[in-house]
Parts: C-alpha cells; structure tokens; sequence
C-alpha cells in the first residue's frame, strides 16, 4: 500500500511538471546555459586554445582540417574566455567547461582520478604528430607549463589557461 502511494504522487509529480511546462535540466546543462554569466567580483579564469603554430607549419593534416572548418584560419579555436572559477575547478575541467560551450571536441587519454592524470591529445582533429614526430598540445598557466597533469592542477583567480599546438615540443622544454 505504501509503496503504491509513492509510485502515485511521482506519477502525480511528473505530470505536474508536464503540464506546467518546467523546464528540467541537467546538471551540466543548467551550467551550459549559464557558464558564461561572469558577474563583478566572481573569481575567474581565463582559457584559451591556439593552434596557430600549426596553421604555420601547414601539411595535409592541417589543410584538411582547415578545409572541413575544424581549424579557423588564423587558428585560434578558443579566443580568451573567462570562466567562473568554482570550488574543486582543476585547469582540465574548466578546459572541458570551455570546450563543451564552444562545441570543441577533445580527445585524451587518461583519467581525472589517476595518478598519472589527463593528456589531451587532440583538439576538433588536430593531434598529436599532426605536424611531426614531437608536435602535440601542450598547456600553459600564465606563459608556463606546470609540472603536473591539467587534470590535478588547481588554478588561482586570474590565472590565464592555454591549451597551445607546438610543432616542436623538444624545443619547448628545453
């Protein structure tokens, strides 16, 4: 009898919200919609994604991406963007934030919860060895690269993240 009682208030909940047309949302969704509602005085962080270098070094890989439209033609796939920077934020996930709102698609390896953390190797088909043997995305905090994976580093307010093609990341690190 009780276990009848709660199916029928759910029944009558769910056709409440159906008829007052409430427009439930996910999570995410919900975060979508409102990410970039930036307000004075929030906490922010600024991500990018610049595959210049890339559009420079041209090659097949690039021209066809550059011909499907994945790649802009000044190759910046993500102007500056400030996020709201919230509690537990790791630069992947507001990576990850950025990336969905601007329908980027990403492709890593790894896990958020492993030791060894997040790579990403590709950006909307730009990946690694696109453009040779050590080019790949690297990512920065304020002009330098962290000794840690995105996914376990927590930025600062203010802290700018990019996500850059290098054709040549031997060079980089050295």
């Amino acid at each position: 009898m009780k276990k009848d009682l709660i199916v029928l208030l759910a029944l009558i909940l769910l056709a409440v919200v159906l008829i007052s047309g409430i427009d439930v949302k996910s999570v995410d969704e919900y975060y979508l919609l409102h990410a970039e509602d930036v307000k004075p005085g929030d906490p922010t962080v600024t991500v990018r994604v610049d595959a210049s270098a890339a559009v420079k070094a041209g090659g097949k890989p690039v021209e066809a991406l550059l011909s499907l439209g994945d790649l802009p033609p000044d190759g910046v796939l993500l102007p500056d963007t400030a996020l709201v920077l919230r509690e537990g934020d790791s630069a992947y996930g507001l990576f990850l934030r950025a990336a969905r709102i601007h329908k980027l698609t990403v492709e890593h390896e790894g896990n958020e919860k492993s030791l060894s953390g997040v790579y990403v190797k590709g950006i909307n088909g730009l990946s690694e060895f696109s453009c040779g043997s050590s080019s790949g995305w690297i990512f920065t905090v304020n002009g330098k690269a962290p000794e840690t994976s995105p996914s376990a580093y927590y930025p600062a307010d203010g802290d700018v993240i990019e996500w850059r093609f290098e054709t040549d990341l031997n060079g980089f690190f050295n």
